[in-house]
């Protein structure tokens, strides 16, 4: 096999010791291409220095495993295999609090951006959005039966 004939470039991303199938180039580069054309895209993702202020002050970053650096460079990089990893769970994690679009020194919003990540997650990543989706609507019936077992308690006045 001569130099000429290999590629540095993956076709494929899967997990070598799970069982997931793996994802398709084409896949990948299209995920990335809904976010990119995205009007916010540019608006969010201005360069990074990577100093690292966005993750000190997310308070998502100091419980779960989401870095919202992590994200700004998986994107500023156009990290294909890494994009769609993040947007099976990480960026989940996140609290849309923009605390860090405030503090960044380039004017980034990773909370924007992994906003952009969700909405694409929809159509590409069903599995993962769906079932965060569901686990969010679960909690949320869970919590007007809970209210409206108290109210009928008389513990919460009805409005």
């Amino acid at each position: 096999m001569s130099h000429a004939d290999t590629t540095r470039v993956q076709t494929v991303i899967g997990d070598p010791v799970g069982e997931n199938a793996p994802v398709p180039r084409a896949k990948l580069e299209a995920i990335f291409a809904d976010i990119q054309s995205d009007l916010r895209y540019d608006h969010e993702l201005n360069g990074c220095l990577n100093c690292g202020i966005c993750t000190a002050t997310c308070p998502a970053a100091h419980y779960y495993d989401f870095s919202p650096r992590e994200i700004v460079q998986l994107l500023w990089t156009e990290n294909l295999e890494g994009i769609y990893d993040a947007m099976q769970e990480k960026i989940w994690a996140c609290a849309q609090c923009y605390t860090c679009a405030a503090r960044c020194p380039f004017g980034n919003s990773p909370g924007g951006l992994v906003m952009l990540m969700r909405e694409t997650a929809h159509p590409y990543c069903a599995a993962s959005s769906s079932s965060r989706a569901r686990s969010s609507t679960d909690a949320r019936s869970r919590s007007a039966t809970h209210s409206s077992a108290l109210s009928g308690e008389g513990l919460i006045r009805a409005r």
